[in-house]
């Protein structure tokens, strides 16, 4: 389908991430890497450990599957887009939803103290620091790919989200997941709500649970903030860290005590 071109669906990021990561494998020895993933990068870090992928851990930072209870301006662009694919028709190459443009145009009025609502979607007043979060819109925001959107659509509807080929959605399939996994979730997170990561936390048996942001002004967390926000090295960077290194710990642990193979003994002749 024309709409559906390389590299710019869920199940191209899916294969493009899971190459990376075997290949990475491949150089450094290790085939069963640490993960971790911010936003999307945790979605797919938990849709490839859900299809076997070896990781050693996973960390997500502001990653749900369940987003119909946010307040982000991101549930009316997937609205948009699915209105938009059906005027245009899937036969007919789909150009990214146009974000880019617009936040370099407004990047000079963020971050100071103004609140605009695309600003508040991903940071905290006062969490992060002005000149960082203007750099942010103005270096670090891309256009989005209509069929990447059209298939993270699920995440805003009951039926869940559907990545590769498989007839469950992936909020069901991360209850067979059984390895290290930490979810970290910013209280003030507007993109992906508290609720939401507290709902995939649910489903992974073990999985760990950190909340960071108080509710005074200038101490949140949104959903950048978890990593450029000004406390994040000690507050968000520190405990992941931590998490790593025990999971690590554990893997080379459990490595240590399992017995070599025995050899065969010869048959009798």
């Amino acid at each position: 389908m024309g709409w559906l071109r390389p590299g710019q669906c869920g199940s191209s990021l899916l294969d493009a991430l899971s190459r990376a990561l075997d290949e990475l494998g491949r150089v450094t020895g290790h085939p069963r890497p640490l993960a971790a993933g911010h936003s999307l990068g945790g979605i797919l870090l938990l849709a490839l450990a859900a299809e076997g992928q070896p990781l050693q851990a996973v960390l997500t930072l502001g990653t749900g599957l369940d987003h119909r209870q946010g307040h982000a301006d991101l549930k009316h662009v997937f609205r948009f887009v699915r209105l938009r694919g059906r005027i245009r028709g899937r036969s007919l190459p789909l150009v990214g939803f146009p974000v880019e443009r617009p936040a370099r145009l407004l990047a000079p009025a963020f971050g100071r103290g103004l609140d605009l609502p695309l600003e508040l979607d991903q940071f905290h007043p006062g969490s992060t620091d002005g000149a960082v979060v203007r750099r942010f819109f103005r270096e670090g925001v891309a256009d989005l790919p209509v069929p990447l959107l059209l298939d993270l659509a699920g995440l805003f509807h009951a039926r869940g989200l559907f990545l590769g080929d498989h007839d469950a959605p992936l909020k069901e399939r991360v209850r067979a997941l059984r390895l290290p996994l930490m979810l970290v979730a910013g209280r003030q997170d507007r993109q992906c709500p508290l609720g939401s990561v507290h709902d995939t936390w649910a489903r992974v048996p073990g999985a760990q649970l950190l909340e960071v942001g108080e509710a005074a002004h200038g101490r949140g967390y949104g959903h950048m903030d978890l990593l450029l926000g000004e406390r994040a090295p000690d507050e968000v960077f520190a405990p992941c860290c931590r998490f790593l290194a025990e999971a690590a710990g554990l893997a080379e642990a459990a490595q240590a005590t399992t017995p070599p193979p025995q050899k065969a003994s010869p048959k009798p002749k």
